[in-house]
């Protein structure tokens, strides 16, 4: 049997630091995201042209936004991969003689926790990269809304009644 347990304090801070990192980043952008697709599934409260317009203006722009953030972190992520290579280096020059176990098992052991940071940072990138997919399809859903709800006011147009247009009423008399 596997014991969980052996590992829990490092998965428990593993999760706080990339929740963490994600809070800190990214869920500005996604906070309305997930309430729009209540909305767009309701069947009671179908979701209202302003909410769509929303969807279709503000959402491709804050995507931009989520863009250049994450590339900032991708760049974070490929810095840190730089660094581990140039500390892998270091500590294959430094070296001791005698070893108990192989050297390269000894190196791994050492750049460990660098390791664990890039699992941190590429589960991020995964989570990020997902929710930009999901906003990509949520704008793609309220788009076909849209355009239904805008063709349907085409083949059946309902609008003001202009009063200066109107024939004049006389009386006992009926508009053939």
């Amino acid at each position: 049997m596997i014991d969980f347990d052996l590992y829990s304090e490092e998965l428990l801070e593993v999760n706080s630091v990339s929740d963490g990192m994600y809070q800190n980043n990214f869920s500005y952008y996604f906070e309305s995201v997930r309430s729009l697709n209540d909305r767009l599934s309701s069947k009671t409260h179908p979701i209202t042209d302003e909410e769509l317009e929303e969807v279709l203006t503000t959402l491709p722009l804050n995507l931009f936004s989520v863009s250049e953030a994450l590339n900032k972190l991708k760049l974070e992520q490929e810095v840190i991969k730089l660094q581990n290579k140039k500390r892998k280096v270091e500590i294959q020059k430094n070296l001791p003689e005698k070893l108990p176990i192989s050297k390269s098992d000894f190196v791994a052991g050492e750049l460990a926790d660098s390791e664990i940071i890039l699992a941190i940072y590429s589960s991020v990138i995964s989570r990020v990269e997902s929710e930009m997919s999901y906003c990509k399809e949520l704008i793609m859903g309220c788009k076909k809304i849209w355009d239904g709800r805008r063709s349907t006011e085409k083949s059946n147009p309902v609008s003001e009644i202009d009063i200066d247009k109107l024939p004049e009423y006389q009386k006992d008399t009926y508009i053939k």
